[in-house]
C-alpha cells in the first residue's frame, strides 16, 4: 500500500469450484488510504498423507473518514490421501504442493493404473464488519458483505503426469444480510 493512494478496496470472492464469475460475498467498494494483509501457512506432510491450512485477516485503513476502520477474515483447513501411496512433492519456487509423483502411470496392458487420491478442504471467508441483524439497518460504518463457509470432497485420478481425473462434491453455504 502506498501513503496517499485513493484507491476504492473491494474485496470479494467466487466459490472454490470456479464455473463462471459470479461473487457470491463483496464488500463493495471501501474509500481507503491504506489496506493490510496479516496471514500464516502451515503443512505437514507424512508419507502419503498432507494436511496444510492458512488463516488471514484484511485490515483496511478508511481515507477521510471518521467511520471505523472495516476487519474481514478468513481460513481453511484441507488435506489429502494418495492411495497408490505416493508422496506430493514441495515445489519452493511457487510455494506449494504438486500433485503426487506417480511411481506408474496408467498402463492397463502393464497392469498400472496411475494414482487415486482422496480429497478433503473446510473453508470460511467472513466479509462482515460490524453487520447487525437482520431486518435492520447495520450499524454506522457496517459493512455486508457476507460469510462463505465451503465444504469440499474430491476425489482425484492421476493417469500420467499431465491427466487427471477429477470428482468434486461442493456444499457452499453462503449468509448474507443484504
Amino acid at each position: 500500500t502506498g501513503t496517499g493512494a485513493r484507491y476504492p478496496i473491494q474485496i470479494s470472492d467466487r466459490p472454490e469450484l470456479r464455473l463462471d464469475g459470479t461473487r457470491l460475498v463483496d464488500t463493495g467498494a471501501i474509500h481507503s488510504e491504506h489496506a493490510r494483509v496479516y496471514g500464516g501457512e502451515a503443512a505437514l506432510q507424512f508419507r502419503s498423507f498432507l494436511v496444510e491450512g492458512e488463516v488471514f485477516r484484511y485490515k483496511i485503513e478508511r481515507r477521510f473518514s471518521a467511520l471505523p476502520d472495516p476487519k474481514f477474515k478468513g481460513w481453511y483447513v484441507q488435506g489429502s490421501w494418495v492411495l497408490t501411496g505416493e508422496p506430493r512433492p514441495y515445489n519452493a519456487v511457487e510455494g506449494r504442493f504438486d500433485a503426487p509423483r506417480q511411481t506408474y502411470t496408467f498402463n492397463p496392458a502393464a497392469g498400472t493404473w496411475g494414482a487415486f487420491e482422496l480429497a478433503a478442504r473446510y473453508s470460511v471467508l467472513d466479509l462482515n464488519y460490524r453487520e447487525g441483524v437482520l431486518g435492520a439497518v447495520g450499524p454506522v460504518g457496517a459493512v455486508r458483505g457476507g460469510e462463505q463457509k465451503i465444504l469440499t470432497f474430491g476425489a482425484n485420478w492421476y493417469l500420467n503426469p499431465s491427466m487427471r481425473l477429477m470428482l468434486d462434491y461442493q456444499h457452499v453455504e453462503i449468509d448474507r444480510l443484504n
